[in-house]
């Protein structure tokens, strides 16, 4: 089993206005930059052997600063494609886990994501209906850690 901490990108103004920003490039503000680097000072020392990261620049640039503070994980891009369902979204982001966890199933591994697509993770953790998966969604560069298993056979272990 493999322990992934779920980021949510720092905040941005769409954030702000409660916009949603889906595979529009929009950039961190002062305050995401501020909460990317304190998140950033809590998790040294936590020994994550990876980062993984969407390609757009508000989960990019969280990344980054998570790994400037965490002594350089390796950092992963892996993008998403854009106008997903939540159907589609919740088959594509277990794919992605059970790689992960293939390749570091002594974990723990970062995940830097947009905020619906890590709920999609935590709702198949949790047995939670999709039809909940709102409720899921994290505060802006707050992680969720689960524990995930190839098998399928997931727990979350607790969100900061």
């Amino acid at each position: 089993m493999t322990e992934l901490w779920l980021i949510r990108h720092g905040q941005t103004d769409w954030n702000l206005g409660d916009r949603y920003q889906g595979q529009s490039d929009i950039p961190l503000n002062a305050t995401g930059l501020a909460q990317a680097y304190a998140l950033a000072g809590q998790l040294v020392g936590k020994g994550f052997t990876a980062l993984y990261s969407s390609d757009l620049q508000r989960e990019w640039r969280t990344a980054e600063i998570l790994a400037e503070g965490i002594r350089n994980p390796t950092l992963l891009d892996a993008a998403a494609p854009g106008g997903e369902s939540t159907l589609q979204v919740a088959s594509r982001m277990p794919t992605a886990a059970n790689a992960i966890a293939a390749s570091y199933p002594r974990g723990p591994v970062l995940v830097v994501s947009h905020g619906f697509a890590l709920a999609t993770l935590v709702c198949q953790a949790e047995g939670i209906s999709l039809a909940e998966i709102y409720r899921f969604i994290s505060d802006n560069a707050k992680p969720t850690v689960i524990d995930w298993a190839i098998d399928g056979k997931t727990t979350r272990s607790s969100q900061g």
